[in-house]
């Protein structure tokens, strides 16, 4: 509004390396999400979002690109920390079973994997790439309920960080240029 400009200011699809509210809060009207991740990125700034298990308490990992054995780790609003004060279960589905075998968490005998490789990872060297790294370790996991669960500690942002005034200007604006296109 301080130069006067009526147009829209939106992100690019996947575009942006800011967070959603530091976007918002900056003048951006529209945010493009572009895939999962950074739909995800849009979700928590208004909640929290729990991460996400499969039946052996594996972290979902969710594939970034389709050309590329890329995933990214579903922790969402939980940041794994030895130092955190805060712990999240993953159950574990009916017939699996979770161990503590030299320092790292085995259930039905497979490790258990906290994150996944990158993209420059995979094009420095795709022959050797390896999808899931950083096994669950005794650092910042724990067995629960007879090897039925998994804990992990860390940090769980349960603060939204998306200003209401910031929604509020953005919608306005949106709705103000969609009617302006209709030639209302």
């Amino acid at each position: 509004g301080e130069w006067g400009f009526e147009g829209l200011i939106m992100t690019d699809w996947n575009g942006g390396s800011s967070t959603p509210w530091k976007s918002m809060h900056a003048g951006n009207d529209l945010i493009m999400p572009g895939g999962k991740g950074r739909a995800m990125n849009i979700l928590q700034a208004v909640r929290t979002v729990m991460p996400e298990f499969d039946e052996r308490g594996q972290v979902i990992m969710v594939q970034e690109v389709p050309f590329a054995p890329v995933f990214a780790a579903s922790w969402n609003s939980f940041t794994v920390d030895p130092e955190g004060p805060d712990t999240v279960m993953a159950p574990l589905g009916e017939g699996h079973t979770a161990e503590m075998k030299d320092g790292e968490i085995l259930v039905d005998g497979e490790k258990v994997y906290m994150q996944a490789n990158d993209m420059k990872t995979f094009f420095n060297d795709p022959a050797s790439f390896v999808p899931k790294i950083c096994p669950a370790n005794e650092e910042v996991a724990f067995i629960l309920d007879d090897g039925r669960a998994i804990g992990y500690k860390g940090h769980l942002d349960k603060k939204p960080r998306l200003c209401l005034g910031d929604v509020q200007r953005c919608a306005v604006h949106n709705l103000r240029i969609i009617l302006k296109c209709m030639g209302l």
